[in-house]
């Protein structure tokens, strides 16, 4: 695959991923987009409320061959204090995740503390 070729597969699957993440949160384009090309670092840029609603740092890689370290080692380079995630496809297939199973398990600890917390009651703005 030529150089150009594959940088603008590289641009696609940003793309991709951006709306995938504003059409299931409900974010608009104010909120979420792909970061150009020419931009060291995030491959995803979010507004405050972005952030909010998605605390992760997004590096996409669209690739038939990926390296899962080395590019899990560049999204935590670029998370600056945020959740580093490696959203991933190769061609004919879904995006997949990679990311800290530690922080996975943070994410399901704290999802059962907030059903938790509904159910008794105890935080009934959320």
């Amino acid at each position: 695959m030529k150089v150009r070729s594959a940088k603008a597969k590289g641009r696609g699957g940003q793309k991709d991923v951006a709306e995938l993440i504003k059409d299931h949160l409900g974010l608009g384009d104010d909120h979420v987009k792909s970061t150009p090309s020419s931009v060291t670092g995030e491959d995803i840029w979010f507004s405050k409320f972005g952030r909010a609603t998605f605390p992760f740092s997004v590096e996409v890689k669209r690739t038939e061959k990926l390296n899962i370290d080395m590019a899990f080692a560049q999204a935590e380079s670029n998370a600056h204090g945020y959740l580093p995630l490696l959203v991933h496809r190769k061609n004919n297939t879904g995006w997949k995740v990679t990311l800290s199973f530690v922080e996975f398990l943070e994410i399901i600890h704290e999802m059962r503390r907030l059903e938790q917390m509904l159910r008794d009651g105890a935080y009934e703005d959320v």
